[in-house]
Formats: C-alpha cells, structure tokens, sequence
C-alpha cells in the first residue's frame, strides 16, 4: 500500500456508489481524469504550464465562507480562466463526494504501485506546486523531498494546520521547516485565496509562461532556459510575512508573530538578503525574549550580528552586541 493511499470499502459495497458517480459531474473521477488527461496532453504537445496539487487522500482541508470550499476546487475554478491549469493525483478506488464537498479538480488517476514514480514524474513538469499537509506521513514527506530534490522548493507552497488545533504542529517539522512558503490554513483568506501573497508571485510567473506563443515556450522548456527568462522572484513574499508578524504581535499572539518572522528569515536566507535576514533574527530575537526562551534569543542574536557585520550595518551591529553583552552577564 502506497504512503498516500486511503482505505476504502471493499469491493461489494463499493460497486454501487461507483455507478453513482457518473452521473456526478465533475466531481466524478470520470470528468476528472478527462479533464487530468488534457492538462498532461497540452504539457506534451506545447509546455502549456500547469499547477500541481498534492494532498493527503484520507484527510481533507475544508476552507472558506462556513469551512465547505475545497482550495484545489477554487484554484482550479479561477486560474482555468486564464488557461492555468490544476492537476491533483487521485486514488482510482476513491469514491467521490458529489457537490460543494467534492473534489473537482483535474486529476491524474494513480495506481498503488506507481504511485511514487508518477508523482515525481509531475513534480518535475508544474510549474507551481501546492502541497497540503495536515498531518506529516511518509507520503507527505516523500512528496517534499522530491520538490526538494527537483529544485523546486521555491516555487513550492505547504500548507499546514493551524495552531492550537487537534493535529501536531508542522512548522519545525523537517522537512517542512526548510520552504520558504509555508503557511496555516486560517492564514488563507476566506475568498480570492489564489491572490494571498504566499501563492501570488508563483501565480503571476505562471501566467507569464502561460501567456507566450507556444512554439517559442517549447523550445524555451525543452533548452531549460526557463527559470533564466522568468526566475522565482518572492515579490512580496518576504514582505507579507513581516507584515502578518508586525499584526500578529499587535493583538498579543507572539508565538504566531515569531513564526511569521521565522518564515521571512527563510525567504531572506533563500535571497541571500544579508540585511533582512539581519534585520528580521533581531526581531525574532526579541520575542523569544518576550516568550521566555533566552537560549533562542542568543542564537538569533549571534546571526543577527554575523550578517550586520558581513553589511556593514554598524548601528545595528553595536546594538545587537550590546543585547547579546546583557544576555551573556546574566547568565
């Protein structure tokens, strides 16, 4: 049995619900997997760029108004108008919820045994990858890993539950500590989520690449000069998450400040941004002081110093050293 797949009723009692599903439209694996095959056949005939999908099959993310909108649905919805298109992986023995509840994303239907080569196969080819990930299996962490061994992490997104809820808290998780884009599912606005600044660069890059004449994106691909004419530029990445922590700070959730700062430290790191990523551990430095954790404070106060001096920061190189004195003699 492969990591991502999901138990389901044995074959007798399945076999009328899968009569049913014809007549669900496209929720119906059916109409997916028509639509799936369209998606891989435009990526073979011209490059067409499209967006993959993971999630985890036995467990589902419900999202906006009232928590009954599925995140794949709506971004399949919104960027099929701009001829972007949204492949998820589906187990051929699922059977389909009809209606809002369904998932109606285009899909690839994936055998147990090929499970793994396929999906590898799909990361290599989107331009866009959204992984959600509620709870940290093998299957989840495996699908990582191979965005991390294609040189994908950059244009990677996880989503992962929020605190305080009933699943274990992913954000120093390995491998998941380590993207650059990672954010909470109640981090994710209620409407219009495809616009958050997490998603919206990687989005817009799509789009470019969508836009050009498809003989030109062809042999732009297949040269691998892609990444070359339109690199991953984390416009207003690093940016979104400073600001999320500023307002998480303001109403009193420094736990949830500290972890946006966090984020923006490995957007900055992953920019090679000395000045920001100086600028940001003196801001993480000072909540783990506000929460308590001396010895995380030191640390982020260590970096901070290293990267203010490699920028000739001397301002904030003096103050930093001076924290760090005061930490030091109080020990």
């Amino acid at each position: 049995m492969s990591p991502r797949q999901r138990k389901t009723n044995n074959e007798s009692s399945r076999q009328p619900l899968e009569k049913a599903t014809n007549r669900l439209g496209v929720t119906s694996t059916e109409s997916r997997t028509q639509r799936g095959k369209a998606i891989l056949e435009a990526w073979d005939k011209s490059r067409q760029p499209f967006i993959l999908y993971l999630r985890k099959f036995n467990l589902t993310m419900y999202h906006g108004p009232d928590s009954r909108m599925l995140l794949e649905n709506h971004f399949s919805s919104t960027l099929s108008l701009h001829s972007i298109g949204v492949l998820t992986v589906v187990d051929p023995a699922e059977v389909p919820l009809p209606g809002a509840y369904g998932h109606g994303a285009p899909a690839l239907a994936v055998a147990d045994d090929q499970w793994q080569s396929a999906v590898s196969e799909l990361i290599s080819k989107a331009e866009m990858i959204v992984s959600e990930v509620p709870l940290l299996g093998r299957g989840a962490a495996l699908e990582l890993e191979m965005c991390i061994e294609a040189g994908k992490i950059d244009q990677t997104v996880v989503i992962i539950p929020p605190p305080g809820g009933v699943f274990e808290a992913l954000d120093d998780v390995p491998p998941i500590n380590s993207f650059p884009r990672v954010i909470h599912l109640d981090e994710l606005p209620e409407l219009h989520a495809v616009s958050h600044f997490v998603f919206r660069d990687l989005v817009d890059r799509v789009s470019a690449i969508a836009d050009l004449e498809a003989s030109n994106r062809l042999a732009m691909v297949d040269a691998g000069r892609l990444r070359e004419r339109f690199p991953v530029t984390f416009a207003g990445l690093r940016e979104g998450y400073e600001k999320a922590a500023a307002d998480y700070e303001t109403v009193g959730q420094l736990r949830r400040s500290s972890r946006s700062y966090f984020r923006a430290l490995v957007v900055a790191a992953a920019q090679q941004n000395d000045a920001a990523i100086a600028a940001i551990s003196e801001e993480v430095a000072r909540l783990a002081l506000a929460l308590g954790d001396r010895a995380a404070a030191v640390n982020y106060l260590k970096g901070g110093i290293k990267f203010a001096g490699q920028t000739d920061d001397k301002p904030r190189l003096q103050r930093l050293k001076e924290q760090l004195r005061q930490l030091e003699a109080t020990e």
